[in-house]
């Protein structure tokens, strides 16, 4: 999984490559040269905000996982680590959930569900605000039979809600794009059947709403974000190779018209995280990237503000400031994932 983030500190990319984390910056004109910042890390890492600055979490080729300090220092706060664990046998995963403490333990293991990835990506972190987020996924067939189910489950601190649907069917999730507000969440899903591909859209505000289908046909349909600007919905998706874009009217969505601009052609998506969002003309939980360069952003550039003072200088380096590492906290980790191993095998 990519991710951009926009803080007060400059715009940063962060992305999987070499066996690694890799970042680098936005000097104002053009991006820097990638940088090595964790060099034996899995693709499964995150990148998280906290009132302190960014905190990449990550799992090296032993399944040791680090905490590294970027552009800030540790927070003094427990992190509630949402992570996934193949299931040994099965296509799918296991999602989870444990603290990593202040003091450099780790809290008990707790098991969530069982998870299908969606093109590849096993679950999304989307951001409402502050501490509060949802953490979307396809849920396993293995829980409900044939039939397929999207939602989401809700963290607020350290509260986990229970697992809320938002689509099912018996077709097959290609992509979906959720953006949450503090009082609405929106939801894209593309499926692909039987009869072609379909692209619906629903919201929640209290209730669900009807799902609306914004675009079907033959073609396959993905890479699909949503994101509000100057108060409007958009949505964007690529429908056989093809960039169209659609907005809200206030009755549905406009006909989806072509992208008449440069984009790529290989393009994939990463999650976008702002810290100064408030009062932004622009929010999205993802942006469209180019796979090859993922900080190469597509469609959204413009509308993405960092201030001008804050952003970092040419050559500019060494924002790592430390790298934590609890050895104790790994024998605790490998010890509860022996014991969940054990108990999913039973059940």
């Amino acid at each position: 999984m990519n991710y951009i983030a926009a803080t007060d500190g400059g715009l940063y990319a962060f992305f999987h490559k070499n066996g690694g984390v890799q970042w680098c910056g936005f000097d104002g004109n053009d991006w820097l040269g990638a940088k090595m910042l964790v060099d034996d890390a899995s693709r499964d890492f995150s990148v998280n905000l906290t009132g302190h600055g960014m905190v990449v979490v990550s799992r090296d080729s032993k399944g040791n996982i680090a905490k590294t300090i970027f552009d800030g220092k540790s927070p003094d706060v427990d992190i509630n680590l949402i992570y996934s664990l193949p299931v040994v046998g099965e296509t799918g995963y296991m999602l989870m959930s444990q603290f990593a403490q202040v003091d450099g333990g780790w809290g008990s293991v707790r098991r969530l569900d069982n998870v299908a990835p969606v093109g590849g990506v096993v679950f999304k972190p989307v951001s409402i605000s502050g501490q509060h987020l949802l953490t979307a996924y396809h849920q396993s067939q293995l829980v409900r039979g044939f039939e397929s189910r999207l939602g989401y489950r809700e963290i607020y601190d350290k509260q986990i809600g229970d697992f809320t649907v938002v689509h099912s069917g018996m077709g097959q999730y290609v992509d979906y794009s959720f953006l949450a507000t503090p009082h609405i969440l929106h939801a894209a899903v593309a499926t692909r059947g039987l009869f072609g591909s379909r692209l619906i859209y629903k919201y929640k505000a209290g209730g669900f709403s009807k799902e609306i289908v914004v675009a079907e046909g033959g073609h396959p349909i993905d890479n699909i974000v949503l994101y509000l600007l100057d108060d409007v919905l958009h949505l964007a998706f690529v429908m056989g190779g093809v960039l169209y874009s659609t907005y809200w009217t206030g009755d549905g969505f406009a006909a989806a018209a072509i992208h008449t601009g440069s984009y790529s052609k290989n393009m994939g998506k990463a999650v976008f995280l702002a810290s100064n969002s408030d009062g932004n003309r622009f929010l999205a939980a993802e942006l469209l990237v180019d796979k090859a360069k993922p900080w190469e952003i597509q469609l959204h550039k413009e509308f993405i503000v960092v201030p001008q003072s804050k952003m970092i200088k040419t050559g500019g380096s060494g924002r790592v400031l430390s790298v934590e590492n609890s050895e104790e906290g790994y024998n605790n980790f490998f010890n509860d994932m022996e014991h969940e191993l054990e108990k999913m095998g039973k059940d």
